[in-house]
């Protein structure tokens, strides 16, 4: 049993789930409310965002996701080999990552206020990607 494996695909898994989970909520849910509620909205913005620390969390769970997935990486292609990067595999994975790693830099420079369609949809690929790539 290779249990750095394990451990690095069940961070990468879980940590990434919660952060493609949290883009689409505030995208979907969280910004268009704000928007509505106007002013009216600093109050539950100020609980969520300083008291409840999620930008924290977001940010937490953003970081082990592109770790491990880069240790993950580095392992599947043997450490970055031509061949395994030019395989189906290995362009499935390149794409899902350089998406996530796009969407972690932007996050990051938005600093967590607000999480855009482009990000969301940017996760997504990496995900979806990541999910089919074996098979590729």
């Amino acid at each position: 049993m290779e249990l750095d494996l394990i451990v690095l695909r069940l961070l990468h898994i879980v940590a990434g789930v919660f952060s493609v989970g949290a883009a689409w909520f505030f995208f979907v849910f969280v910004e268009p409310t704000a928007a509505e509620l106007g002013p009216e909205s600093e109050r539950f913005m100020n609980g969520m965002m300083v008291r409840r620390k999620a930008p924290i969390f977001i940010t937490i769970a953003s970081v082990t996701t592109v770790l491990a997935g880069l240790a993950l990486y580095w392992r599947a292609s043997a450490g970055l080999t031509a061949a395994w990067i030019t395989s189906g595999p290995g362009i499935g994975f390149t794409v899902g990552a350089v998406a996530a790693i796009v969407a972690f830099v932007a996050g990051l420079q938005a600093r967590l206020h607000r999480v855009g369609l482009i990000d969301a949809i940017l996760l997504t690929v990496a995900v979806a990607l990541m999910a089919i790539s074996r098979y590729l």
